[in-house]
């Protein structure tokens, strides 16, 4: 059966982006639309992940949403943030921009890991959540593993 992925994502986008991302948001079902050149868009499940995505514009400052639930066996999310992050303001500082949890598939299965996704250095990269010790079940306010996964830059 196998173990459903949950991931959001919300990041403000580079302005010389945010038209080409709402142009692919807007028309990648469409069969004549000619997608980027990316292993992204290769990946068997990737259109989860632009199916519940948004822009948003208020002011200057654009923001893309991304709320997804899927089976994640092919790397679309790290496929995902690799593609996307040359796409994404480095004016955003360092700051969580997301998150990834495995759900449980099945009653009485839990979820076994929780990622945040934080803009740093002008990357994404991942970081593991650890629950608390004398709760298990409890993920608020959660120490956090200090070795960092880089997904490299496009």
């Amino acid at each position: 059966m196998g173990d459903l992925t949950k991931f959001i994502l919300c990041a403000k986008l580079d302005c010389n982006s945010a038209s080409d991302m709402m142009d692919i948001i807007s028309n990648y079902a469409d069969k004549d639309f000619i997608l980027p050149e990316h292993e992204f868009f290769s990946a068997e499940r990737w259109q989860l992940l632009l199916y519940r995505c948004s822009v948003e514009v208020i002011n200057d400052d654009v923001t893309l949403n991304v709320s997804a639930k899927f089976k994640h066996y092919d790397n679309e999310i790290e496929k995902f943030c690799d593609w996307i992050t040359s796409k994404l303001s480095p004016e955003m500082g360092e700051q969580v921009i997301g998150s990834i949890e495995v759900l449980a598939c099945a009653e009485g299965y839990p979820g076994n890991s929780r990622e945040t996704l934080a803009w740093k250095n002008n990357e994404i990269v991942f970081q593991d959540f650890k629950p608390h010790e004398d709760n298990p079940d409890n993920w608020d306010n959660c120490p956090r593993n200090t070795e960092w996964m880089k997904i490299k830059a496009c």
